[in-house]
């Protein structure tokens, strides 16, 4: 049931009756399971932004010079 396996076994018969009845087997145990089973929620919040002027970023990124080599990249970085 659910994440769990059922197995059925036994004569023919009942094997066919409960196949029969599996309907109602399952309503019943889900039923049964109903108030231990852990609740599921979801919150979804969508904020929007106001059209009009747009925001100007709070800080610019530096420019960092093209390099050559690894070792004159990390010396740029350094020198900013």
């Amino acid at each position: 049931m659910g994440e769990q396996e059922v197995e059925i076994g036994g004569k023919q018969e009942d094997v066919m009756y409960t196949i029969k009845e599996l309907p109602k087997i399952i309503a019943d145990i889900d039923k049964a399971f109903e108030k231990v089973r852990p609740k599921k929620v979801t919150t979804l919040t969508v904020r929007t932004e106001p059209s009009g002027a747009q925001k100007q970023p709070t800080q610019e990124y530096p420019k960092i010079p093209r390099s050559q080599t690894p070792d004159e990249a990390v010396l740029n970085l350094l020198r900013d």
